[in-house]
């Protein structure tokens, strides 16, 4: 479909919902209805939720990989300066090359990790519900308030309300 055809029905339409059409394969459509179920919302407003994060979380999926890709290049480049010096004389910084390297691969699986959290279907479609407002938050401390911009701001919103 080419540009003049979408902005014509976005000038038809206004701000009211379309169809999109989608193929899939059938183990795909059974994942997704699942998960809208587990949710409790409807298949096509599962679907609307992943579209509408989608770029968002592409943002901090490529953010990520580049964190990652930086840190597989430090890595990289501490190997071969190790090989080329001498072992004894340098044996308390190539320890601690090591320990750097140990918590630069701890920090890959957090971010990874980090990556799992952000695009659990639940958050998502809190987010959704609530993207683009602002809220007070009641804490142990006080009140402050929060913009809904992001899955991480309705994740620290939830922190931050629960009191002890």
């Amino acid at each position: 479909m080419n540009i003049e055809k979408i902005e014509e029905e976005i000038f038809e339409n206004g701000n009211r919902k379309i169809n999109i059409g989608v193929r899939a394969y059938a183990e795909l459509k059974l994942k997704l209805t699942d998960e809208s179920n587990s949710l409790g919302i409807t298949l096509s407003e599962h679907c609307e939720n992943i579209l509408i994060t989608h770029s968002s979380l592409l943002d901090k999926i490529k953010t990520l990989m580049d964190e990652v890709e930086s840190l597989k290049q430090i890595n990289t480049s501490t190997k071969p300066s190790i090989s080329q010096i001498d072992l004894v004389r340098y044996s308390k910084s190539i320890q601690k090359l090591h320990q750097e390297n140990s918590l630069l691969k701890k920090r890959i699986i957090e971010l990874n990790s980090n990556l799992q959290i952000y695009s659990e279907p639940q958050l998502l479609y809190l987010f959704n519900k609530v993207k683009g407002k602002s809220d007070k938050i009641k804490t142990d401390n006080g009140e402050f308030n929060i913009m809904y911009n992001s899955p991480i701001d309705v994740l620290t919103a939830l922190i931050h309300s629960y009191t002890i």
